[in-house]
């Protein structure tokens, strides 16, 4: 009985997807649940080894840097030697740097390791989402797109709890175990994954034209996710300051964060048919506002009851936001460019990180800039979202 309504529900989730899909989010989950250096490498620098905050801070500046060439790098690699190739070589190469900073000592070498794994921690990423868009129709994309991000949500309280659990005990039996989740993702790739996945196709005269013209809505795109990853990286940065002036605790903003991670777990998969029949740039753009006007609202919330509807709303946003703009990635790409264009798309998730904590700059200048500021990036993407529509449209039309 237990067996029949797993296979339903399997079913029901992943029913229409190419043979493959499975392993390659299963991987996905298996990994992210196994990331435990990066949450927790501000207190490794400074508690394990008494690093000073500068030190730190400068060291995890690099991790950032690394992240967002990461994801390029990535992307270049996917065009040119495969999809499975690239993965394989990212995540091996992960584990390789997540042993070599668990080896080094010393503020300089400490930092080079931490740099490289930045620099090849996403690797395979641009790689994955091309597979995914090589293999799984235009109209399921979507789908597929969001039910990995519901892997990363169901993982991420696993990773939370174990990296908390691990670095008490042992930090060379967390960077072990991190290593190891890679390694294991790598080996679902290389043996699991079928081939029809590692394809990478040939660019023509014609295609190279369409790519020439697609670049005007590919640079729209790469501001459009600028502006809505922006407002959405405040929950790790305005959102929980705000909460503590407002009175309430580091535990209320888990539970918050918590509710998050549930609600877009179990809805990003429940909803995923429906996002198939939804216009992907006005569903995008819907959203995106979603995320502003919800975080707007948390911004004004000063109780945990109020705080936990407002996260429903931007919740909400994510889990189309997450779902959609990879897909219209998809859309936008040549077959033979897939791997750039998602490598740009994930840089511009990590600039918006990189710049995401000057949110916390305006709240302390005026609490209430950045809460407007949310709500007119939220506002201002749908109508953005709109005129790339008509981009698009133009460009096929050609």
């Amino acid at each position: 009985m237990a067996g029949s309504w797993a296979a339903r529900l399997w079913s029901s989730r992943f029913g229409g997807l190419p043979r493959g899909f499975g392993v390659l989010w299963a991987g996905m989950l298996i990994n992210r649940a196994g990331t435990f250096v990066a949450p927790f490498l501000a207190i490794y620098l400074t508690g394990h080894h008494g690093l000073s905050s500068s030190t730190a801070t400068a060291i995890c500046v690099g991790y950032g840097v690394g992240v967002m060439l990461s994801s390029p790098l990535g992307g270049l690699l996917a065009d040119r030697i495969g999809r499975h190739q690239t993965m394989v070589v990212g995540l091996v190469a992960a584990a390789a740097c997540q042993l070599l900073l668990s080896l080094a000592r010393g503020s300089v070498l400490i930092g080079v390791a931490v740099f490289l794994l930045g620099l090849v921690g996403e690797i395979f990423r641009p790689a994955a989402q091309a597979a995914v868009a090589d293999v799984v129709p235009e109209k399921d994309q979507a789908r597929a797109f969001g039910l990995l991000h519901s892997a990363l949500n169901l993982a991420g309280p696993v990773a939370a709890l174990g990296a908390g659990w691990f670095a008490t005990r042992s930090w060379t039996l967390l960077f072990v175990l991190d290593a190891a989740t890679s390694l294991v993702f790598a080996t679902l790739v290389w043996t699991k994954l079928p081939r029809s996945f590692a394809r990478v196709a040939q660019a023509d005269s014609q295609s190279s034209a369409v790519d020439r013209r697609w670049n005007g809505a590919l640079v729209g795109v790469c501001l459009l996710t600028l502006a809505v990853y922006f407002t959405f990286f405040q929950t790790s940065y305005a959102v929980p300051v705000n909460m503590l002036d407002s009175g309430l605790t580091a535990r209320d903003y888990g539970a918050m964060m918590a509710v998050n991670g549930v609600f877009v777990a179990v809805v990003q998969p429940a909803v995923g048919p429906w996002l198939t029949s939804v216009p992907k740039w006005h569903g995008l753009g819907a959203g995106a506002l979603c995320i502003g006007a919800g975080l707007w609202a948390t911004g004004w919330a000063d109780t945990l009851p109020l705080l936990m509807a407002t996260v429903v709303v931007w919740s909400f946003g994510e889990v189309m936001v997450t779902a959609l703009l990879p897909s219209l990635v998809a859309d936008l790409a040549p077959p033979e460019s897939r791997g750039g264009y998602m490598g740009a798309f994930g840089a511009c998730i990590g600039a918006a990180g990189v710049v995401a904590p000057v949110g916390v700059t305006l709240y302390h200048t005026d609490p209430s800039l950045v809460w407007w500021l949310c709500l007119a990036l939220g506002a201002a993407a749908w109508p953005g979202a709109v005129a790339l529509a008509r981009i698009t449209r133009h460009v096929h039309d050609q």
